[in-house]
């Protein structure tokens, strides 16, 4: 998959699953940044993807070690690096919610390579077998076909386009505010005072 579907990707899952966390990353732009930089970080072992050329030697190092969709692409690192920001996070904010956008951005950088004809190997080092979605290799996306990577892009804007008021109040506000029983509105009530 391309960086920009993985910025735009990024973008519409990490503020609807944030959403449930009530976090709007569309409310700060601290919060948008570290999501374009969380959903394409994990193509820092690429030496020709936008962050690989900002961290050259870094990527550079990582795909002549590793190899591109390995290290980086992994439950390893990805859990590794949640303790990572979850810790700073606590120790220099005292709460945030960086881990909570790092969780969902980076994890639908890897869901997304999942979905293309190579894979992921999710489990490197123990494993090198690639992780894909889905299992029938005709339905997964090529990061050369750019008609498919079009109506993907196009696919995400209209998820952020039309999930606005979703992010704007958060899930569960919206959830009540569509079923309007008032049961309902008093959960929310004693939820948000």
């Amino acid at each position: 998959m391309q960086g920009f579907n993985h910025v735009a990707g990024g973008l519409a899952l990490t503020g609807i699953f944030a959403s449930f966390q009530d976090v709007n990353i569309y409310s700060r732009v601290e919060y948008i940044g570290a999501t374009v930089i969380f959903s394409a970080l994990a193509d820092i072992d690429h030496t020709k993807s936008l962050v690989g050329k900002l961290a050259y030697p870094l990527a550079r190092y990582l795909m002549i070690r590793h190899g591109h969709r390995t290290i980086t692409h992994s439950i390893v690192f990805y859990l590794s690096f949640f303790v990572v920001i979850k810790v700073l996070e606590t120790a220099i904010l005292g709460s945030g919610f960086y881990s909570t956008i790092f969780l969902f951005s980076y994890g639908s950088h890897l869901v997304f390579d999942m979905m293309t004809i190579q894979g992921v190997p999710l489990f490197y080092p123990f494993s090198y077998r690639p992780c894909v979605l889905p299992a029938n290799p005709k339905l997964r996306l090529s990061g050369r076909d750019l008609r498919s990577e079009a109506v993907v892009f196009v696919v995400f804007c209209g998820m952020m386009l039309f999930s606005s008021s979703l992010y704007a109040q958060g899930f569960w506000t919206s959830y009540n505010r569509a079923i309007l029983t008032f049961d309902h509105l008093q959960l929310e009530y004693n939820r948000k005072p």
